[in-house]
């Protein structure tokens, strides 16, 4: 009996040890962790889930009572973070203290500084895991760039992907854009682009520094549209413009307001460098008194700009009567640089020799001659090339196709008078310019011919056409009418400044029918058709007869008749025909301005019809991507001006002298047309040297500036971040370790904020100073129709790179990091 008394009491003490152990176990659970897993929940509560909050909470809910013993901890996060629950195995109040905590900044998404931050959370990475659960809309930083470095430490991240389906009903301004050049009191477009999930009625207003322009309706589309808002600017200074958007079937009013800060800086320093002294004066007394204008001699080494510096002081040059010879050695590189590289503008300006004159046989142009510019860097500037310039010229070769021009000199097919007289009719090619035409006719075409005049850089096609004619037995007696023909085609066409007739043949015979010869003759002189006859092989008795004709009828000499007894000079005597003097001198005469264009600032509300008169101009030809804006006789160019570089070039193919300008410098919309060109071609920047350059850039909230800048032993960086709306408050940064440094910066304020980089000497004196402006509108938070495909995307790749899953269950939470134990 006491063996089995003794039994019982140490079973007693056995089960009340056990009893003990379990005890201690059960009041150790809080710290314990029996698998040894830690999880973050790292929960996106930003704006953009604020419709499906509940859904999320439920799952963080069901992940918490489904856990199994790992420790498990809730940070959420939007632009920032809270840990709004310590990672813990007792996790009876995880929930509620998730629900209790307080809320980071919701109105943008950090992804990015969100795992970052819960990586640091952990004891043992090896055993930890983060449950990304989002809707993967970030607007601030790039998650891509930190996920494979958490990974690097073993950390697994899994995502859950939540979205809110697009709205029905909302309409938001995705941007306001306005001109590069906006002037003081001119009336510019706004363009605010709108998005829409449906069509309807709203209004738009436009604000300036708040104060409210006219409303305006407009009909909205399903999708994106463009509005344009006219607006004038009244002062020069710092403007916020503001679109404002009102509809009534709209879910989301945050994102119906949007601006951005237009600063007029007056750029009015202008350098004008002329070759004759006092040739300038002129285009200074038609420019503005506001401007700020001064006057070097080309030749006064002394007194022009020799580094770039001194050149970006001004905001344009033009240059007078100035040729490529005429500059010191270097100022085109510089000029150039000036231009392309820091956004200078350049104005050109015509002019003649100083001994020269337009009316006599001295003149002789200066700054605008092949010789001068052909290769060089300022020709390489201008928006138009300088050429051997003629008049443009339209030309009819008439080829004689009937059957005596296959008279044979030998056996061979190639040497017969036909062949090279269409030998003679390609050389035309090579006589005339890209801005001449021709047309090519047969005498067996005289009845039917349909004249279409091609330009000579349709070479293929003007050859092909000579190589297609062949002789026709009923083509001798059309030799009057074919001429006629050709006079009657040529006279109507307006485009050219001379006409010609080349006549081909073995010998037209007006003997037979010399009053319709004459009569044809006379009839083409009287229209200021010019007509040379090329025999080949005449009889001498024809070739007389041909030759009295010309000068008695047609106003021609006895050069322009030739009879080709050699056949194979026929190329050279017709080059020689089309360069003669009567086709290449041109008389300038005066004519009348016309537009290139129909919307250009140049052009601004002038009226075509009351543009002066020229005298002359320089014949140039536009470049590729060049405006052609004032246009003169024949399609000349006129005034051409194209972007080269961060700057932009004009050139105006005529003096300001009054040579030829006379009525043009006089004028009032000659005096517009002047001040329009030299104010478009300012800067929209300022081009002047600073001794602090910043680059801003950002994405949402998040900002950097790049500041590069000397600094001396002892000198530092300060760069403030200032809401205007709120002067008092700023953000305030200082650096000195290097000469090219990078501040990181919030915006989070709708509105105008000031950027101001001051470097500092070791006392804390000024020694220079820039100051920007950005305007901000509103977070992409609130951007309602964000990609929601590319967003589910960023979350997949982040569970890829995070060596984890895309995950939809709760239960699915703890599966990937127990796989690995």
């Amino acid at each position: 009996m006491k063996k089995i008394i003794d039994l019982f009491l140490v079973l007693v003490m056995i089960l009340s040890l056990t009893v003990c152990f379990v005890g201690c176990d059960a009041g150790e659970k809080g710290d314990a962790n029996t698998n040894g897993d830690e999880i973050i929940l790292l929960v996106d509560v930003s704006d953009s889930l604020n419709g499906i909050k509940s859904e999320v909470d439920l799952f963080v809910e069901s992940v918490i009572d489904s856990n199994n013993g790992a420790k498990i901890g809730i940070v959420t996060f939007g632009y920032d973070q809270v840990y709004a629950a310590e990672l813990s195995a007792n996790t009876t109040d995880t929930y509620t203290k998730y629900l209790s905590a307080p809320m980071p900044d919701i109105t943008a998404t950090n992804i990015a500084d969100a795992i970052t931050y819960a990586s640091t959370l952990f004891t043992r990475p090896e055993k930890s895991k983060i449950v990304l659960i989002s809707d993967g809309a970030e607007t601030d930083a790039n998650s891509s760039h930190v996920i494979k470095s958490i990974a690097a430490k073993g950390i697994i991240v899994d995502t859950v992907c939540f979205a809110e389906e697009a709205p029905a009903n909302e309409v938001q301004i995705i941007s306001l854009q306005v001109p590069d050049k906006i002037v003081v009191g001119e009336s510019f477009e706004a363009k605010a682009t709108i998005q829409s999930s449906h069509s309807g009625i709203a209004t738009v207003r436009l604000f300036d520094n708040g104060v409210a322009g006219e409303e305006m309706e407009i009909e909205l589309v399903e999708g994106i549209q463009t509005v344009s808002i006219s607006c004038t600017l009244p002062l020069p200074g710092l403007h916020e413009l503001s679109v404002q958007l009102v509809c009534a079937e709209d879910s989301l009013a945050i994102n119906n307001y949007y601006s951005t800060c237009v600063y007029i800086q007056i750029y009015d320093k202008i350098l004008i460098i002329e070759n004759i002294e006092g040739e300038s004066e002129s285009l200074r007394t038609m420019l503005n008194d506001e401007l700020n204008v001064s006057v070097v001699n080309v030749s006064d080494y002394s007194n022009m700009p020799t580094e770039i510096n001194e050149l970006r002081e001004y905001e344009e040059v033009i240059l007078i009567n100035v040729a490529n010879a005429d500059m010191p050695d270097g100022f085109d590189e510089l000029l150039y640089s000036y231009v392309h590289d820091f956004g200078g503008g350049l104005f050109t300006v015509c002019g003649n020799k100083e001994d020269g004159n337009p009316n006599d046989d001295m003149f002789e142009a200066n700054a605008y001659t092949r010789e001068d510019m052909y290769g060089t860097l300022y020709q390489q500037m201008l928006p138009v090339e300088i050429v051997d310039y003629t008049p443009p010229t339209a030309v009819v070769i008439i080829v004689d196709d009937c059957i005596r021009m296959l008279n044979y000199n030998s056996v061979n097919e190639t040497e017969t008078r036909f062949y090279y007289a269409k030998q003679g009719a390609m050389a035309c090619l090579d006589a005339l310019t890209e801005r001449d035409y021709i047309e090519i006719m047969s005498l067996s075409e005289a009845l039917t011919k349909e004249f279409e005049f091609k330009p000579c850089t349709q070479r293929d096609d003007i050859i092909s056409t000579i190589e297609n004619i062949s002789v026709d037995s009923n083509a001798y007696d059309n030799d009057a009418l074919a001429l006629k023909r050709a006079g009657d085609a040529l006279a109507g066409l307006d485009r050219v400044a001379k006409r010609h007739i080349i006549f081909v043949t073995e010998g037209c015979c007006p003997i037979d029918n010399y009053e319709a010869y004459a009569s044809c003759f006379h009839e083409n002189n009287a229209k200021g058709i010019t007509m040379s006859i090329v025999g080949v092989e005449c009889y001498l008795d024809y070739a007389n007869r041909m030759e009295q004709m010309l000068v008695y009828y047609a106003g021609m000499t006895s050069k322009n008749c030739y009879n080709i007894t050699d056949l194979s000079n026929i190329q050279a005597v017709i080059k020689e025909d089309l360069g003669s003097p009567l086709l290449k001198d041109f008389s300038y005469e005066t004519f009348m301005l016309t537009f290139g264009v129909t919307d250009h600032a140049v052009i601004g509300n002038l009226n075509e019809a009351y543009l002066p008169a020229l005298d002359g101009y320089y014949g140039v030809k536009a470049k590729e991507g060049a405006e052609v804006i004032l246009v003169g006789p024949y399609s000349n160019p006129i005034y051409t001006q194209w972007k080269l570089g961060l700057g932009t070039v004009g050139t105006f193919v005529c003096d300001l002298n009054g040579t030829w300008s006379c009525e043009f410098i006089y004028s009032d919309t000659g005096i517009q047309l002047i001040n329009n060109i030299v104010n478009n071609l300012l800067p929209t920047n300022d081009i002047r040297y600073k001794d602090i350059d910043v680059v801003i850039e950002g994405s949402g909230y998040s900002q950097t500036a790049t500041v590069t800048t000397d600094l001396e032993e002892g000198e530092y960086i300060e760069l403030s971040v200032r809401a205007l709306s709120c002067e008092n408050e700023a953000q305030t940064f200082t650096a000195d370790a290097a000469n090219v440094t990078r501040f990181s910066f919030s915006i989070t304020s709708a509105g105008i904020h000031a950027i101001i980089v001051q470097k500092k000497d070791e006392s804390g004196t000024l020694l220079s100073e820039s100051v920007y402006y950005k305007a901000f509108s509103y977070s992409n938070e609130y951007d309602a129709f964000y990609d929601r495909e590319s967003a589910a995307k960023i979350l997949a790749n982040i569970a890829k790179y995070g060596n984890g899953n895309v995950i939809e269950s709760p239960a699915d939470v703890f599966d990937s990091r127990e796989s690995d134990d």
